[in-house]
């Protein structure tokens, strides 16, 4: 879908600078939101327009979803239940930086060449492209691979990208 055609379906405004979150409970660990505390504080320092959707069903997602829902009360920020794939993929295809530690950071972003976030240790040990900034759960790390991601694609980059949808 065209960037025009995803901004009606969603009824919300895609800048280069929107960054679309998704961060899942980590199983890996006893408690599967320790990181949250960090990577919410981290967005919660940023201005750019952020795009929650919601995390899997795993143990600690009602308690992501109440964050996101708390963050998203900001201005220029929204929560997203649930996207078939086709509108999923013309999402992440129009914005600046996908965030989180969700594996669409490490296979979705790299295939249309959107710079991924990857936040902590739950895609710990997976093969991943350059687009990818690997990052502690720790909000300055996380902020500063925020601000790396948002320049690593050009904005010449974004008017070839968008006179060619």
């Amino acid at each position: 879908m065209s960037k025009t055609e995803v901004e009606k379906k969603l009824n919300l405004k895609l800048t280069p600078e929107t960054l679309l979150c998704i961060f899942h409970p980590v199983t890996l660990m006893k408690n599967t939101i320790e990181e949250a505390d960090e990577v919410f504080a981290a967005l919660e320092g940023i201005p750019e327009p952020l795009i929650f959707l919601y995390p899997n069903a795993d143990a600690g997602s009602r308690e992501l979803i109440a964050r996101a829902e708390n963050v998203s009360k900001r201005r220029r920020s929204r929560v997203l239940v649930n996207l078939e794939h086709r509108t999923y993929l013309s999402l992440l295809n129009n914005v600046g930086a996908l965030v989180g530690n969700s594996s669409s950071g490490i296979i979705e972003s790299t295939s249309l060449e959107v710079p991924a976030v990857n936040i902590g240790i739950r895609q710990r040990g997976r093969e991943h492209a350059a687009n990818v900034i690997d990052v502690p759960a720790e909000r300055a790390a996380i902020q500063r691979a925020i601000r790396r991601a948002l320049v690593q694609i050009p904005a010449e980059y974004w008017r070839i990208k968008e006179s060619i949808r």
